[in-house]
């Protein structure tokens, strides 16, 4: 199986993994919401 399928096929548990991991970056992660630890640091990327 390639990764792209991989990870298509499981994406709704790939983002429910990801938000539980970020909700363990105490504190910065205290007030997100589940867009926003989705989000990460997109717009930073691009003023780098």
């Amino acid at each position: 199986m390639r990764l792209a399928d991989f990870i298509l096929r499981d994406m709704g548990r790939i983002l429910l993994e990801w938000e539980a991991f970020v909700a363990t970056l105490l504190p910065a992660a205290k007030n997100m919401d589940s867009l926003e630890s989705k989000q990460g640091d997109k717009g930073q990327e691009r003023n780098a």
